[in-house]
C-alpha cells in the first residue's frame, strides 16, 4: 500500500524533487518510468567529502573504549558519539578516571566539550570550526544534522550505540 501510494504521488505530481545523500541514477530512472517521461532534472552535488576520517563502531565496546582512550591520551581530538546521554556520560566518567594512569589529571575537563539535551552552548554550533578546534567533542542526539566541523586535527569518530533512543538511520547521520 505504501509503495502504491508513492507511485501514485510521483505519477500525479507536476514536479518531483528528490533529495538524498544516496541519490542514484536508478532513482531518477524509476521516477521517469512511472511518469512516462524523461523530464527529471538531477543536481549533482560536487561537494567533496573529507578524506582521512575514521569511524569506529565495534561489537565489543571495551575494544572501542580502549582505542578511544589511547587516541585521547595520545593527543588526539576525536568525536565521541552516543545515542544515549547516560551512556555517553558513563564513558566520559571512565575517561576521567583513567587520567591518573597517564599522569594527566584534569586533561579531560580542560579539553572536552559536551553537547547533550542538558549540556553545551547552542551558540557554539554557529562557529564550530573555531570553538571545536583542538577539543574532544562528545555528543548525544542533540546534534544530528547540519553541523559541519571539518578539522585537519580531528581524524577519528567513536560511535557508541545502545539502540534505545534513536533508530539506526539517525544514528548513522550523527
Amino acid at each position: 500500500a505504501c509503495f502504491e501510494s508513492l507511485v501514485q504521488f510521483i505519477k500525479g505530481s507536476q514536479l518531483n524533487i528528490f533529495l538524498d545523500a544516496d541519490m542514484t541514477s536508478k532513482c531518477i530512472n524509476f521516477a521517469n518510468k512511472i511518469r512516462n517521461d524523461n523530464n527529471s532534472i538531477v543536481y549533482h552535488n560536487l561537494h567533496k567529502t573529507y578524506d582521512g576520517y575514521r569511524a569506529y563502531c565495534h561489537e565489543n565496546e571495551d575494544t572501542m573504549i580502549n582505542k578511544l582512550e589511547t587516541d585521547i591520551f595520545g593527543g588526539g581530538f576525536p568525536y565521541i558519539v552516543s545515542d544515549n546521554k547516560g551512556h555517553l556520560m558513563e564513558i566520559i566518567k571512565y575517561l576521567k578516571k583513567r587520567e591518573t594512569h597517564y599522569n594527566m589529571i584534569g586533561y579531560i575537563d580542560a579539553n572536552l566539550l559536551i553537547y547533550t539535551k542538558d549540556d553545551g552552548d547552542d551558540d557554539d554550533l554557529e562557529n564550530v570550526k573555531d570553538i571545536w578546534k583542538s577539543k574532544i567533542i562528545a555528543y548525544s542526539p542533540r546534534i544530528i544534522y547540519g553541523v559541519d566541523s571539518y578539522s585537519e586535527k580531528r581524524e577519528n569518530t567513536y560511535l557508541f550505540s545502545t539502540n534505545r533512543i534513536i533508530n539506526p538511520l539517525n544514528l548513522q547521520q550523527m
